[in-house]
């Protein structure tokens, strides 16, 4: 086998640190602080060379790739003495020190040296009968940033969600409990930009042969995703009216299923639907088997495409298509116990997707403005052919752990891992196809086998 191997640092030397306290006011109340630390071990290079794991990026004026990351927060909770009300709040701040700034999709990048608060704040009346009500709030900082030990799903983010509902304890007819709930939830940026706007009338219950049921109706009013073009201009999002449903089976039984659905109906054309799936079954004591098939449809929505590189501050020509889009997948879990001290646990996923973009459309304006979908009509006949955006993709995961508990609270895992995601596209003048074979050919797989060994002084 030829070729020429040479060694390249990805990331630095990292330490993460993590310290939590958390004192007991009284038996229904609690109060804790959080702090973390993520501090990157890094030789400053000369600022117009290329940065090790990406060498288009470019270090900060320090010299540094790479950023140290900081995060306090406080927090609380407190239940009534019958555990009828409860609140529980939370205050965060982050910042970022050295290295260069982090570019973000809305456009609002995060610069060394800034601090940013968070807070939450849940206020609710979850026990008694039959009325139960709750409320939350939460705000993240236009730059709050914790993601280098923890997870954010966005900065810049006010969300408000309200619930009322009724609930009944006492079996009637096939039920054993049910509950109606009317939910709102509203969520935009702190500039006031929507991105969330949604209002379900949600129904459950369990049965008295222990099966479960759950219903929604709900409407979503158009927004806008700030994400979409990697620059802060917003894409608006149709409004939509659809359902959903759960159904699950009895879990004391060897086989249990699981079905989820949801179909959406846009306003101005097209349709969501996705549906997810497990199948378990507990053969043997010391064997549990489930399968999780999944699969999802959506059309009818432009999305973004490409844009023109354009002198600064000059209009970008942004290019969006009509997206068709589909997915199937399945993941299969087994766990097999030899041994109260010697398990074997195995994982594999598989994805396909494709998507198709056309007609498409070209829009110029200023870069983090507004994208209505009322300026997107007229399709763009100077723009790419149909299809010269579309893409294919096929992934595999595989990961199998051997534990081993050889000394009470001592562990040796022996861990396999396989993920395969080759590059594909679709033939020239053809439509986007799901995929299998190339997996199938061990294309693009990374293997992996990790031994780890803890052991418990004590």
């Amino acid at each position: 086998m030829g070729g020429t191997f040479a060694p390249r640092r990805l990331d630095p030397w990292t330490a993460f640190n993590v310290a939590r306290i958390k004192r007991k006011l009284a038996a229904n109340a609690e109060v804790g602080i959080l702090a973390t630390a993520a501090n990157r071990f890094e030789t400053p290079q000369a600022i117009d060379t290329g940065c090790p794991a990406d060498a288009t990026a470019k270090p900060g004026v320090d010299g540094r790739c790479t950023n140290d990351a900081y995060v306090f927060s406080t927090d609380g909770r407190w239940r009534s003495g019958l555990g009828t009300y409860a609140v529980a709040w939370q205050a965060v701040g982050s910042t970022i020190q050295n290295g260069p700034e982090r570019v973000e999709p809305d456009g609002k990048n995060i610069q060394p040296g800034t601090f940013a608060p968070g807070a939450s704040l849940y206020v609710g009346k979850d026990g008694g009968a039959h009325w139960l009500w709750n409320a939350w709030q939460h705000v993240a900082g236009r730059t709050l940033e914790f993601n280098d030990l923890g997870y954010l799903e966005r900065k810049n983010d006010y969300q408000a969600y309200l619930s009322l509902s009724y609930r009944t304890l006492d079996p009637w007819w096939v039920t054993r409990e049910t509950s109606t709930a009317l939910q709102v939830n509203l969520r935009e940026t702190l500039d006031g930009l929507e991105l969330w706007r949604e209002i379900r009338l949600a129904a459950s219950a369990n049965l008295v042969n222990f099966w479960s049921l759950y219903g929604n109706v709900h409407l979503r009013g158009s927004y806008f995703d700030d994400r979409e073009t990697g620059d802060g201009t917003a894409l608006e999002r149709t409004a939509a009216a659809g359902v959903s449903g759960e159904v699950a089976s009895d879990p004391r039984l060897p086989l249990t299923v699981w079905l989820s659905s949801t179909f959406d109906v846009k306003r101005g054309g097209g349709v969501n639907f996705g549906v997810n799936a497990q199948i378990a079954l507990r053969a043997l004591s010391r064997l549990e088997l489930a399968l999780l098939p999944t699969g999802g449809y959506e059309s009818g929505s432009p999305r973004y495409v490409a844009k023109d590189t354009v002198a600064q501050g000059a209009d970008v020509p942004y290019h969006f298509g009509t997206q068709t889009a589909a997915s199937v997948g399945a993941t299969l879990r087994a766990a097999f116990t030899f041994t109260p001290e010697l398990s074997l646990q195995w994982y594999t996923q598989v994805f396909l997707t494709r998507v198709h973009y056309g007609p498409y459309f070209t829009i110029s304006q200023p870069a983090g403005s507004k994208v209505h979908l009322a300026d997107l009509t007229i399709p763009d006949l100077t723009a790419p052919a149909s299809g010269t955006a579309d893409t294919e993709s096929a992934t595999l995961n595989v990961n199998v752990v051997l534990r081993w508990e050889y000394h009470l609270g001592s562990t040796l895992f022996l861990v396999y891992t396989r993920a395969q995601n080759p590059t594909l596209a679709p033939s020239p003048g053809g439509e986007p196809a799901f995929e299998l074979r190339p997996l199938l050919q061990g294309r693009a797989a990374d293997n992996v086998l990790m031994l780890k060994l803890a052991y418990w002084f004590g």
